[in-house]
């Protein structure tokens, strides 16, 4: 019977240290679930920094095309005049239209690169979002498991309780037994 009692309290403790694991790694799973959202939710926060500083760049690049298209038309107008009145220097207003020409292919080039790095940029937020969005998911079912593990924890406290009022009860039958057979 005492034999007994010592194994019953020996599978008692066990059964305890293998719970109390089971606890630390569900509190464990949370924490590293919830750094894992808060880095996506910083990698989401600098992108969107990024954002802000690529549509800027854009709007300066527009406002570059809208410049070189305005001294295009300005060279237009004084190659049409040298035209008109046939000025000896209408070869130079011819060169600065083409000169012009080149300066507004050149800022719509530069336009249309930041307008790809705005759309690649954009691209790369909605796979950031959906990936915090996917971490917080993850979040929440950690949670859910350490829920699940804290309310087995606390069944098997009541569990655990009742054994070791057992085998105290037991541990007093066998003393009283081991006095009587005295």
């Amino acid at each position: 019977a005492v034999a007994d009692s010592i194994k019953a309290a020996e599978a008692a403790a066990e059964s305890v240290i293998a719970k109390k694991a089971t606890e630390a790694t569900a509190a464990k799973d949370v924490i590293d679930s919830i750094k894992a959202a808060e880095a996506v939710s910083e990698a989401v926060a600098t992108s969107a920094a990024a954002d802000a500083a690529a549509v800027a760049d854009l709007k300066d690049a527009a406002a570059d095309v809208v410049e070189s298209i305005k001294a295009a038309e300005t060279a237009v107008e004084k190659v049409v005049d040298a035209v008109a009145t046939g000025a000896q220097n209408s070869a130079e207003a011819v060169a600065s239209l083409a000169s012009s020409a080149a300066d507004v292919a050149k800022s719509m080039k530069a336009a249309e690169a930041v307008a790809e790095t705005v759309t690649s940029v954009a691209s790369t937020d909605a796979k950031a979002v959906t990936s915090l969005e996917s971490a917080g998911d993850e979040v929440v079912k950690s949670i859910e498991m350490a829920e699940k593990v804290a309310e087995s924890a606390v069944k098997d406290a009541a569990a655990d309780a009742s054994v070791v009022a057992s085998l105290e009860s037991t541990a007093t039958d066998v003393v009283k037994s081991m006095k009587a057979a005295e």
